[in-house]
């Protein structure tokens, strides 16, 4: 096996842990990178890349699996965008969850010490732990929006600038489909729209 076989071999194994769509560009860039700097190897040593050549720079450049993970697309669940809307809604809602909770608990007859604790153990496992409910929730509508925000941008979208370009696409549609509309549209030097000038 010589020195292009192992980076052929190398660059295989990256490319088939990643999506079908992105193998072929990687494997290029992969490719190219790889053999330039196995060939700058090669010179500072003074002399032919080999095998050992090559996997010794393999080595150093990682395993396919970290490679691969470098390109692969990474999972947003939550836009970065809403890290905020989504912090402050989890602080917000979870305060308001285990301070009702425990005012609903410490409202009741307490007898002794023993009665306190044994209140805040309640709220403990049946307010705190069972509020988790809440970010669960916000995690999976952030998500939604989020996803509904990729795949229809325009549509989901909105303020004047959006507007805007929904407005300007339908126009430059309808002047597409009607060349009659088109032609009227036209600018004369003088300033009058064809079609539309006062006749003599």
């Amino acid at each position: 096996m010589n020195a292009n076989d192992v980076l052929e071999s190398y660059i295989t194994d990256v490319a088939v842990r990643l999506p079908r769509k992105q193998r072929d560009d990687v494997a290029f860039e992969l490719r190219e990178l790889l053999t330039e700097e196995l060939q700058a190897r090669a010179a500072a040593d003074g002399r032919d890349a080999d095998a050992a050549m090559a996997t010794e720079l393999l080595r150093a450049f990682g395993r396919p699996e970290a490679v691969a993970a470098r390109y692969r697309p990474a999972l947003t669940i939550i836009d970065p965008a809403d890290g905020s809307r989504f912090l402050r809604a989890t602080v917000i809602g979870l305060a308001v969850i285990w301070s009702t909770g425990l005012l609903t608990r410490l409202w009741q007859p307490i007898q002794s010490g023993q009665g306190v604790l044994q209140a805040l153990g309640q709220w403990w496992v049946h307010t705190v732990v069972a509020s988790l409910w809440w970010p669960g929730m916000l995690v999976v509508g952030f998500g939604l929006d989020a996803w509904t925000r990729r795949r229809w941008p325009l549509t989901s979208s909105s303020g004047p600038f959006v507007q805007h370009q929904a407005s300007t696409a339908r126009m430059a549609d309808g002047a597409q489909a009607s060349p009659t509309l088109k032609c009227l549209g036209e600018v004369r030097r003088d300033g009058h729209r064809a079609g539309l000038a006062p006749s003599a």
